[in-house]
């Protein structure tokens, strides 16, 4: 610290949470509009901006500008007679700070424990859409039908039947412990645009669902096996 602190001075401010749960009018709302999708006395679904974090990490100075600090400030508190609620609503699982989408957060202890076993258990299946730099190709050895996607746990019951194909990428990747870990996704191009400045001259609109999720395993499979990484990596 540089400056010396004098007594009266103020080093930080602090939003007193209304009733344990939810901040009172004067707190201070975190600087990023984060629109609620669906919300009930369980659980919330929120649109997670990019370029915001879902938690604050210590250390990182991350501060308001993460969906943790910014949900109790757009989410209602339960109805009255809900039993278990969160002391403050707490995502269920995370997306990376440059992506943006739906995010499920729980505001009761019972709803934390059922959304996390269904992702455990894979029961909630996941649908991403990214920009890659390039064409990535697309090979027969490595192509897929949908009612495979399907048996492999990546498509939901209404994709299974539409008859569409898919490219397979089995690539284990290694976790923050430097172990290697099965990483499955399909995947499938949607459309392409011409760019000049883009490998091969386009930029390629993709769908990605994958089976496992591993520490920034989309971004990682289509740089590293398909070698045509996403737009800004």
């Amino acid at each position: 610290v540089k400056d010396r602190v004098y007594p009266n001075d103020v080093v930080c401010e602090q939003a007193r949470m209304g009733n344990a749960f939810y901040p009172t009018e004067d707190g201070v709302k975190a600087p990023f509009e984060l629109p609620v999708v669906f919300e009930d006395s369980h659980f919330a679904i929120v649109n997670k901006p990019a370029g915001v974090n879902v938690n604050a990490h210590r250390k990182s100075g991350t501060g308001r500008m993460c969906v943790r600090a910014a949900a109790p400030y757009v989410l209602k508190p339960p109805a009255f007679g809900t039993v278990a609620i969160i002391r403050r609503p707490s995502p269920v699982h995370r997306l990376d700070k440059p992506t943006s989408g739906l995010l499920l957060i729980a505001k009761t202890k019972p709803a934390m424990v059922d959304l996390t076993r269904q992702f455990k258990e894979r029961n909630i299946r996941k649908t991403y859409t990214a920009i890659v730099n390039g064409d990535p190709k697309e090979c027969d050895e490595h192509t897929i039908t949908s009612k495979e996607a399907h048996d492999l746990g990546c498509i939901d019951d209404r994709d299974a039947g539409e008859g569409m194909r898919w490219q397979l990428i089995d690539e284990p990747l290694e976790d923050n412990n430097k172990r290697m870990k099965s990483a499955v996704t399909v995947w499938r191009s949607r459309r392409q645009v011409d760019c000049p400045e883009a490998v091969d001259g386009v930029l390629t609109l993709v769908e990605l669902k994958p089976k496992t999720g591993r520490y920034h395993q989309l971004r990682r499979h289509m740089a590293w096996v398909c070698k045509r990484p996403l737009v800004g990596d």
